[in-house]
């Protein structure tokens, strides 16, 4: 008998919200829907009709499984509606429905009379008893990605959590009929991360979303804009408009407001919650960083602002300009390096995207070939460091000369472009434009 296993994840309540809330409506009233938050290019799959008929019978068992923290839980079935309409279908109940997703509509609902975790000791073991069907009775739209799994054991909730789906169909293990091998990393594009990728990711679309200046932000109406604007999560924006399109995102810089950890886990959760929720990968994520996500020590003090004063009359040549600075005001403008609590943030931030530690100019590389057949490489560039003149602070919006280099070695764009290929250079907007024949002075613009 089939058994069908849901994945889930605690993507808009705390860690164990999710089981926590639906178990106290169980409590509560006897029964609780659970909506499927299925991925795009899932669609329902012909064997919710097989269980609609068992459950005519009475309750049947299945298994939740929480990617997150690779927990696994019973819980009883007794009923199922689907609709595989775009936009899905209302909860039969909302009253017996979790507030915060009530009022949605999904492709399906189960009705669930009980929820009972498993022992982490004790999943691997659960799991181990049971195989992968050889069928995923159409619940993909496009092809048929999983094949390698069909009649094959379930090893462990590693290799659960490593496939891209929401729904697994199981049967009882037969050890002379199923096989008995380990897949891991089976769906990710990145096996080797790198800063600067050699190869291309495929993106299923001519398409590529943009996004900028986030601001993920600890307080409230950081931004200036009226509570109106909050209605509807960015999140929420982006799956109802784009879930079936966007499969690569590049985000040029302000991810937070501050440089915190805590707004750049914001900003991981975002990733998180479209990565769960619409054809994006997190291989296909690019950004660079912005002001904002780049603190410095602090603001100049009045020493170091009459120094730079100084030093700029004499730059530009005053009549009333002192003869030279003295040894103390070149001390007090020696340049101001990002503070080492928001580069750490940062660069913790672009390892849980990115796979891999960053580079030393914090600048990055995406290779795409668009629809299949365009090339486009995306070379994300820091423009947030501070621009350094014979050792004395000048301000921040400096590339450099360095950076530039070596992010053209990495891109492979020393040598002319293939026919066709597009280039294309992301930076945050607050770099302007500087001849190097111009001198920069405080108060130019």
């Amino acid at each position: 008998m089939t058994k069908l296993a849901l994945r889930f994840r605690d993507l808009v309540t705390p860690p164990d919200g999710t089981i926590n809330i639906h178990k106290k409506m169980i409590e509560d009233n006897g029964f609780v829907y659970w909506g499927w938050w299925c991925k795009a290019g899932e669609k329902c799959p012909s064997k919710f009709n097989d269980f609609q008929e068992l459950l005519a019978e009475g309750e049947q068992e299945i298994f939740l499984f929480d990617s997150g923290q690779n927990k696994l839980f019973r819980a009883q079935l007794s009923a199922i509606r689907f609709d595989n309409a775009p936009s899905g279908i209302e909860c039969p109940e909302p009253e017996y429905t979790p507030s915060y997703y009530r009022e949605r509509s999904f492709k399906a609902w189960f009705r669930l009379t009980s929820i009972n975790e498993i022992g982490n000791a004790s999943v691997k073991d659960i799991l181990n008893q049971f195989s992968y069907e050889g069928n995923n009775y159409g619940l993909f739209k496009e092809s048929e990605p999983f094949k390698d799994f069909f009649n094959k054991r379930v090893i462990s909730p590693d290799e659960l959590r490593h496939q891209d789906r929401t729904i697994w169909f199981l049967t009882d293990y037969v050890a002379s009929e199923h096989d008995s091998h380990e897949i891991l990393l089976y769906n990710n594009n990145s096996v080797n991360p790198s800063v600067f990728p050699k190869n291309h990711s495929k993106v299923y679309t001519s398409k590529l979303h943009w996004m900028t200046d986030l601001h993920f932000s600890d307080g409230d109406n950081q931004h200036g804009f009226d509570n109106r604007l909050q209605d509807q999560s960015l999140e929420r924006l982006i799956e109802d408009k784009f879930k079936e399109q966007i499969q690569a995102l590049i985000v040029s810089g302000d991810m937070t407001w501050r440089a915190s950890a805590s707004e750049f886990r914001k900003t991981s959760d975002f990733y998180e919650y479209l990565c769960s929720n619409t054809k994006l990968s997190f291989d296909k994520i690019g950004f660079c960083p912005g002001n904002h996500d780049l603190a410095y020590n602090g603001e100049l003090t009045e020493e170091q602002k009459s120094a730079l004063e100084k030093y700029q009359m004499l730059q530009r040549g005053e009549e009333n300009a002192p003869d030279r600075l003295s040894q103390q005001e070149i001390d007090n403008l020696r340049a101001i390096e990002n503070s080492e609590i928001s580069v750490a943030a940062y660069e913790a931030h672009f390892e849980a995207v990115a796979s891999t530690a960053p580079n030393q100019y914090l600048s990055m590389g995406k290779k795409f070939l668009v629809n299949q057949q365009r090339s486009v490489d995306i070379c994300f560039l820091n423009s947030n460091r501070m621009q350094q003149y014979k050792d004395l602070f000048q301000g921040n919006g400096l590339i450099g000369e360095d950076q530039r280099v070596d992010a053209a070695k990495e891109m492979g764009w020393t040598i002319p472009k293939a026919y066709g290929t597009i280039r294309i250079v992301v930076v945050h907007h607050n770099l302007l434009p500087v001849e190097y024949s111009n001198t920069p002075y405080l108060g130019s613009l």
